[in-house]
């Protein structure tokens, strides 16, 4: 699977660095074509740090299977405290550039709820991004009943 780097201006803040990560339809049309094509079991996915892109993903898979606003923002919440359980946690916190970028390692809930909220109000569903980004409603639905337990 290939990765992708996004560039921001720090003071337009993480949650519109999420919603243009959203833009990048075809890589997200990948990593769920991928989801759908995995055999039965787990599917594993995750980022350098596990908290930007992979929340974004998070944030997709979860509000496809049904999980709403709140519950995609306490996943995310959660991720903070994951972080500053690695050892590379440590390293990070301790070194020079460290106050530059702290405020970029919490996972403050409205941060995902921001992208969440820019999702809904351009496409309407998860499910319509989806469809955007180029994948099938039989993609989707396999993608949801997988999810689901079904």
């Amino acid at each position: 699977m290939r990765t992708q780097t996004f560039y921001w201006d720090m003071e337009l803040g993480l949650g519109k660095l999420y919603a243009s990560m959203l833009a990048n339809k075809e890589l997200v049309k990948e990593i769920f074509e991928a989801v759908a094509q995995a055999p039965e079991g787990c599917v594993l996915f995750h980022c350098t740090v596990g908290k930007d892109r992979t929340g974004v993903m998070a944030m997709l898979l979860m509000s496809l299977a049904g999980a709403d606003k709140e519950d995609c923002m306490t996943n995310y919440a959660q991720s903070y405290t994951n972080l500053c359980r690695k050892p590379e946690f440590a390293y990070i916190s301790q070194s020079k550039e460290y106050a530059k970028y702290a405020s970029m390692l919490y996972s403050v809930p409205e941060t995902i709820g921001e992208c969440y909220d820019f999702m809904m109000e351009k496409y309407g569903s998860t499910e319509a991004y989806l469809k955007d980004c180029g994948l099938s409603e039989e993609q989707i639905e396999k993608i949801k009943k997988r999810l689901i337990g079904e």
